[in-house]
């Protein structure tokens, strides 16, 4: 199609006719906007000194000119390639976000800019340092040359580190060490000094530590230490179960020096250590200690002045032997790490804390439900590969079973984990050139922009959907843009046919991004076809100024043909579309927040469909309120600060702003600000919002501090009489004030107190309070209500009962007493729950002087009573024994230790009085039964008591039988009377040495002929005694 002659006229007719600019249109425009982007800083990037701005632009023709805006003030306008600016952020406000733009435009008068991008400037280190007191502690009594020692650091530089002494600069030190020595010897004796630091790093921040305070003291004092020591028996713990060789363990303690440390078991084996720590070892193993038994740990701490303090004991049972107890606890585990919910990657150990009453046998590790892993060893871990186990992204459960050796099982609680190995960020892009709608002939250059969070790995051009092109990674052609030559001649083109231009753009992780797609028509005849693009350009409001209420905004488009629509885009939101000339549309900025930054944008389409997008404009939205607060008021609360304040005209909301920064936001007229520091002042301005979120002017400041609550964990110890008083520190506390009965008795910044001498047996009530660095003291906490205990008198009516080998002990409790201490010969041997106590552990001959001690239920200990001494009955012989022989008793004992002599007594009369150890009693009665009983007397020449009695019989007397003789030829028949108690009986024959012996009282004798033999008899008892002979017979065989 060709333009007429009338068509030219009406066109410059139309051109000459409009108000507003007159466009040249040339037969073939360039309307391609160049290529600009920002390649350094990063967007969201922290910034300091000086930094290099780097910008990189390409155009279809040649790129005019490069600018860069900082918080919309032009700072760089170059032609000249590299486009580079050097930022000095020292200029700019500190710890903000600032906004880069970038903006190229080519020769045609195209222009494009990027998207702005924030930085953060951060030239001041904010970072306080740290560190802490090393030595002295507080308390401390110091004298001679003392090293004050910190440690310090600092996230950048550390400065320096200042001793104070007393609030006074006495020293500084400016590298590790930091060690500042004190001379105490210049100081004032016996006066307490405060001291403390101030770390300082290069950029100005610092911290306080300390204060802390000591005591000097140099001088000798003369004066006795009358101060026990104390201590405490740390291991084995009251009532353990212990075997094997153990370690006793002793803390103890003294104002000067511990001299020592005794230690007792059973009231037995004294042991002693002189040096720290104080350690006894015990062999629960050997025959001397009684298995399965309670056995009794004393100990005796001694001081170098010879103060003794006995020490709680503790009773323990010694178990050397396998029971056979049944497990019933199952055991506990605790996956440590990862976090759940925590995002993972990678390898990942897994990691578990495991507990139980016996021993862990396993953990078995679960993933998804699956058995993944059992580890029997500690520490108990897995190890999980997220990347070559195929495991897929998102969330993963996690738990855990853990196995006794008993069997006994308990599983963990889950936790949930999210995979995340994969780069799910795709990449982004556009078609810069052509742009949509535009007429193309001969060898077309599609350009293409494409980024990556990574790396972009490829760009696919299609044309009508086909792949036309690929183009390998970024990095290895050089930089952007991707370019492809498009031969719109080839013979599979179409002349006059409309081509959808599209892309893909791949990263390095697979992800992909389709770039939407354009439409182009191509023209490679001389037809006539409608190719020229309408102009269009926004006429108000100007591109930096501020709007407010109701904006016009007023459009100028034109085309050669004719205008179809007009687009208004707010902020890329789509806002307005206006089909009607004039093109203006009506912009209501109370939707918007004030002091905001708007971009506005114009398309015009004609009825070719050809657009042309407008330069783009920036405004501020600036809608101003000027009602304000009057009567601002403050409140002081316990850690906290009310406000409040009057309504003005069309406030909806108030802002409330505390020391410069906006804290919070509230439709009502008051405020209560509980974030503070007590003893901290802040101040504090409130500001009016109306319903269009336009906010007003500040008020006038009212400032005001917290209340100081008061310390936390009040509590009072008592021990008799007295009672310490301890509680939590405040930091924000300068001093504490402490009340009995509402009575002030302690001003100081301690952190406990001993209120002493008070009266037994009564309740006291305790406030305390907290002041801040300028003396305003808090309210007092709620009263703590202490009843003092019953005065613990020592124990009376000591009374001894002497037993063999061992002294009983008896005596009266005094009220209160819940536990005795038996004291002998001032070592503690034991103590009881009761009244009496046996002393086994005896020696003979050894008198012992015994004393008592109260403990009560918080284990005080009264006085000791007054001393009782005695000594133990020597014991009686063991092995007390007799051997009878027909009349007469041998009689035998057992030495006994510590014995001088002993008794011994025949039917309760004493027959013998010596140190043998037997006794010949003889001439007894026969037949007759006799007791004896024995006893010994000890070095004193004092008798122990009498043994049991034994009971001995002695034999019935043997009489000599009578015999008689009956001869037939060679045989004589004997016969003889019986014996009373004999049981055999004797035939001697011609008094020859060998005899016959027979039970029965006759017997025959086989002689021979013309020979005599002559007989006697001799009685024979159960014991072998042999009775006296009877009468002689004699007979001669015939």
């Amino acid at each position: 199609m060709k333009l007429s002659i009338k068509h030219i006229i009406l066109i410059v007719f139309f051109i000459l006719s409009c108000e507003g600019p007159i466009f040249e249109i040339p037969p073939e425009p360039d309307t391609t906007a160049p290529l600009i982007e920002i390649t350094n800083p990063a967007d969201q990037g922290v910034l300091s000194d000086t930094v290099l701005v780097t910008m990189y632009a390409s155009d279809n023709d040649e790129v005019n000119i490069v600018q860069l805006y900082i918080n919309d003030s032009l700072v760089l306008d170059s032609a000249k390639s590299p486009y580079e600016y050097k930022w000095n952020t020292n200029d700019y406000e500190e710890d903000e976000y600032h906004n880069l733009l970038a903006r190229a435009v080519d020769f045609a008068g195209n222009d494009n800019q990027t998207s702005p991008i924030r930085v953060m400037v951060d030239n001041n280190d904010n970072i306080k340092p740290s560190g802490s007191f090393l030595y002295p502690f507080s308390g401390q009594i110091l004298s001679g040359i003392v090293s004050i020692i910190a440690d310090a650091s600092d996230n950048d530089s550390l400065a320096s580190v200042i001793f104070y002494i007393n609030g006074d600069s006495v020293g500084v030190s400016t590298s590790a060490p930091h060690i500042y020595e004190w001379n105490t010897n210049l100081e004032f004796d016996d006066y307490s000094y405060v001291i403390s630091l101030k770390v300082n790093d290069a950029s100005g921040n610092y911290i306080t530590l300390g204060p802390i305070s000591v005591t000097v003291d140099n001088e000798e004092n003369i004066q006795y230490d009358t101060t026990p020591p104390t201590g405490t028996i740390v291991y084995p713990p009251m009532a353990a179960i212990v075997s094997g060789i153990i370690t006793i363990q002793v803390d103890a303690f003294d104002n000067e020096k511990v001299e020592k440390v005794d230690l007792i078991i059973d009231g037995t084996n004294p042991q002693s250590d002189y040096t720290s720590p104080y350690e006894f070892t015990w062999n629960t193993t050997v025959d001397e200690v009684e298995e399965d038994a309670n056995h009794f740990i004393a100990a005796t701490v001694t001081d170098t002045s010879g103060n003794t303090t006995n020490l709680m004991p503790v009773t323990v049972f010694v178990d050397n032997e396998e029971n056979i107890i049944t497990d019933i606890t199952p055991p506990s585990a605790v996956i440590t790490s990862p976090a759940s919910n925590q995002i993972v990657s990678g390898n990942v150990i897994i990691n578990v804390a495991a507990f139980d009453n016996v021993s862990i046998e396993k953990i078995e590790f679960y993933l998804n439900g699956v058995l993944y892993l059992t580890d029997s060893n500690f520490p108990y871990e897995a190890s999980w590969n997220t990347i070559n186990e195929g495991t897929s992204e998102g969330e993963h459960i996690w738990f855990v079973k853990a196995y006794d050796t008993s069997g006994l099982i308990n599983q963990s609680e889950s936790i949930m984990v999210i995979v995340d190995n994969i780069d799910e960020l795709s990449p982004s892009g556009y078609i810069a050139q052509p742009y949509a709608g535009q007429v193309v002939n001969g060898q077309v250059e599609i350009l293409i922009y494409a980024t990556d969070n990574i790396g972009v790995s490829s760009v696919n051009v299609f044309i009508n959907g086909e792949n036309d092109s690929t183009f390998i990674n970024e990095t290895s052609i050089g930089t952007a843009p991707y370019s492809y030559v498009w031969n719109t001649l080839d013979t599979d083109i179409i002349e006059d046919e409309q081509y959808f231009i599209s892309a893909r753009i791949n990263d390095e992780s697979g992800n992909f991004f389709n770039v939407p797609s354009v439409a182009v028509v191509v023209n490679n005849n001389t037809e006539f076809v409608d190719v020229v693009p309408p102009v269009i350009s926004i006429l108000s409001p100007i591109s930096g100024t501020t709007v407010r209420d109701s904006t016009q905004i007023r459009i100028f488009a034109d085309d050669n043909v004719g205008i179809n629509s007009v687009v208004v885009t707010i902020d890329d939101s789509l806002e307005f579309t206006l089909t009607d000339s004039p093109y203006v549309a009506i912009w209501n900025t109370y939707e918007y927040p004030n002091n905001s930054n708007h971009i506005i944008s114009a398309k015009a389409i004609d009825s070719s469909e050809n657009e042309t997008n407008a330069q783009s404009i920036n405004v501020s939205v600036d809608n101003y309120y000027n009602e304000s607060i009057s009567f601002l008021n403050t409140e002081r609360y316990v850690d906290s600060i009310g406000l409040s304040w009057d309504i003005p005209y069309e406030a909806e909301q108030f802002l409330v702003v505390r020391d410069g920064d906006t804290i919070a936001s509230t439709i009502n007229n008051n405020y209560i600000d509980r974030n503070v520091t007590s003893g901290i002042f802040y101040c504090y301005q409130i500001s009016a919002v109306n319903s269009f979120a336009i906010s007003g002017p500040l008020s006038s400041t009212e400032c005001e501090k917290a209340l100081i609550s008061p310390p936390s964990n009040f509590t009072g110890t008592i021990s008799q009489d007295t009672i310490r008083l301890t509680w939590s520190n405040v930091l924000e506390a300068n001093q504490y004030r402490l009340y009995r009965d509402g009575d002030l008795i302690y001003t100081g910044d301690a952190l406990n107190y001993t209120d002493a001498n008070l009266s037994f047996s009564t309740t006291y009530n305790y406030t305390i309070s907290c002041m801040d660095n300028i003396g305003e003291e808090g309210p007092q906490s709620s009263p703590l209500e202490l009843l003092t205990e019953v005065e613990l008198l020592a124990p009376s009516f000591l009374n001894t009962t002497r037993y063999i080998e061992s002294i009983g002990l008896s005596w009266d409790s005094p009220v209160g007493a819940e536990q005795f201490l038996i004291i002998r010969d001032e070592v503690l041997i034991g103590s009881t729950f009761e009244t009496s106590y046996i002393d086994q552990t005896t020696a003979p001959n050894t008198t012992y002087c015994y004393k008592i001690a109260a403990l009560n239920s918080n284990g005080i200990s009264s006085p000791l009573s007054e001393p009782v001494c005695d000594k133990p009955y020597i014991g009686t012989p063991d092995n007390f024994t007799g051997i009878i022989s027909q009349n007469t008793i041998q009689l035998s004992w057992s030495n006994v230790e510590g014995a001088n002599e002993y008794n011994l007594f025949r039917n309760g009369t004493a027959i013998y009085n010596g140190s043998e150890l037997t006794f010949l009693d003889d001439n007894l009665n026969y037949g007759t039964a006799y007791n004896y009983t024995i006893s010994s007397f000890d070095l004193s020449g004092e008798e122990g008591p009498q043994s049991d009695p034994i009971e001995l019989i002695t034999h019935i007397q043997l009489v000599a039988p009578t015999l008689s003789v009956e001869a037939d030829t060679t045989s004589f028949i004997l016969n003889w009377s019986s014996v009373a108690s004999a049981t055999s009986y004797k035939i001697y024959v011609d008094d020859l040495p060998n005899t016959l012996e027979i039970e029965a009282t006759t017997y025959t004798f086989e002689g021979e002929i013309g020979v005599q033999n002559c007989f006697k008899i001799r009685a024979v008892n159960e014991h072998g005694t042999i009775g006296p002979e009877s009468n002689q017979e004699c007979a001669t065989g015939n």
